[in-house]
């Protein structure tokens, strides 16, 4: 990691990812292949993951962790219809 005028660069492999604290707040990310829009749903997870990372002070939840978010939030798993192929 290499920080150089407020941006943040991460170099993985022989790709580069960068991160300006101004891509932050705007929920946009600099690197190949990002989706520059974040919809409202996505957002609302990622603000309550936010919160609960600070809450119970664990900067890496678990992914049961995660799931408790998202019931939290109200998301549930929905049976397959009749005759889906699971």
């Amino acid at each position: 990691m290499h920080v150089q005028n407020n941006t943040i660069r991460v170099r993985a492999g022989s790709s580069a990812v960068s991160r300006s604290p101004s891509s932050a707040s705007t929920g946009t990310e600099n690197f190949p292949g990002a989706d520059i829009s974040t919809t409202g749903d996505e957002w609302e997870f990622l603000k309550a993951m936010e919160r609960y990372q600070r809450r119970a002070n664990r900067r890496y939840p678990s992914w049961r962790e995660v799931l408790r978010v998202l019931r939290a939030l109200g998301y549930r798993k929905v049976p397959p219809a009749a005759g889906d192929a699971a």
